[in-house]
């Protein structure tokens, strides 16, 4: 079987949309023979230096650039880019099975007749994924709740696979302890840190954390890793006068296991004002955080009780700063009942690897 997955986006793509496709491409062409089908557009790097293995084979096809019209020129962007990407399936990539993220490229795969699979991370519905689902198209959700959402809408639970995101469990396999970690990164040793890695978009509960490190005490330090150049240099001008809050900006897939190492706790303060981030998504950096072996300090939401309980993390209160606070010294102030619950998280977070994932689907899709 030869499978095609299909992404309406720039690649290279630093967001978590970008890494969960290069995550999933590359677990997946352990298996079968992939190409990448993605736009055209303009990006920095190549697929090499972002960590696409070489076997995945990358095709950019052109898309017309609208997006900037607004509403009307982002579903005019989409709908190019799905009749390309169709065209191309047809007269180029027949036999293959089809994955995308894009319903509009799951209808359009559907009607030239490729056996697909739409994977859903928001819990969009509308008439093109309606008739993507009756052509034939199979659903790929990440959350229980995006389960229940559509199973109301009345898709057969049959045709829907529950598939949270995963890790590389390779990049974790020989960390070493807290103290020789921060040795190597020549981070303060008498310091309590705490880590948050990932974008610094509202919804990401980012700037809650921020907010959180005005009550704690001097000998705290909460570290920003990830985020874009951009919202980087707005993060700086907005919390970098604060004394315990350091922004280090984006690191490499080997760099990011160290660092969540060094830590004391790694901070997990999605908002609970927003439908997603309650309810609908599946953070890579959890699955990060349980690998690295670090207590895990998260907004109690849904989304993330499915994946932990108190046996394995601690929960504060979503977007409230204190709340967030008092679990970090809670952490500190009994750092070995912390690492325990911490060490169960890693053994859980086993059950999530990428490779167990991209087999899951493989068996889901429907095959030509």
């Amino acid at each position: 079987m030869k499978l095609l997955y299909v992404t309406n986006m720039r690649f290279p793509n630093e967001r978590a949309q970008g890494k969960q496709v290069k995550e999933m491409c590359n677990a997946l062409v352990a298996h079968a023979p992939v190409t990448l089908v993605v736009s055209a557009r303009k990006t920095e790097g190549t697929p090499a230096s972002f960590g696409l293995s070489p076997q995945v084979r990358v095709v950019r096809i052109p898309v017309l650039l609208t997006a900037q019209w607004g509403r009307a020129g982002f579903l005019l962007e989409s709908f190019s880019f799905a009749v390309v990407a169709a065209l191309y399936a047809l007269f180029r990539q027949r036999g293959s099975v089809a994955l995308t993220r894009e319903y509009g490229c799951a209808l359009a795969l559907s009607l030239v007749g490729f056996c697909t699979g739409w994977e859903s991370h928001r819990g969009e519905w509308n008439i093109v994924i309606r008739a993507a689902l009756f052509l034939g198209a199979r659903l790929v959700v990440i959350t229980h709740s995006l389960v229940e959402l559509y199973v109301d809408m009345g898709v057969p639970r049959s045709r829907i696979l529950y598939a949270p995101d995963g890790v590389d469990l390779s990049r974790y396999a020989a960390l070493p302890t807290r103290e020789e970690a921060r040795g190597t990164l020549g981070l303060p040793l008498g310091k309590k840190i705490a880590i948050y890695n990932g974008h610094l978009h509202t919804w990401k509960g980012a700037g809650t954390l921020a907010r959180a490190a005005a009550f704690l005490p001097e000998d705290f330090m909460v570290m920003f890793m990830g985020g874009t150049d951009e919202d980087i240099a707005k993060f700086k001008d907005q919390y970098g006068g604060e004394s315990r809050v350091a922004v280090i900006g984006r690191k490499s897939d080997q760099e990011r296991p160290l660092y969540l190492r060094a830590a004391n706790a790694a901070v997990l303060p999605n908002t609970g004002e927003d439908e997603i981030s309650v309810r609908y998504t599946s953070p890579l950096k959890l699955f990060g955080y349980m690998a690295a072996g670090v207590p895990v300090v998260a907004s109690d939401l849904p989304s993330i009780r499915e994946v932990l309980s108190e046996e394995e993390a601690f929960f504060a209160t979503p977007d409230d700063p204190q709340s967030f606070a008092t679990r970090l010294q809670e952490v500190v102030h009994n750092q070995a009942h912390a690492d325990a619950r911490a060490g169960r998280a890693r053994h859980k977070v086993v059950q999530y690897e990428w490779g167990k994932r991209a087999e899951a689907i493989l068996q889901f899709l429907p095959k030509p």
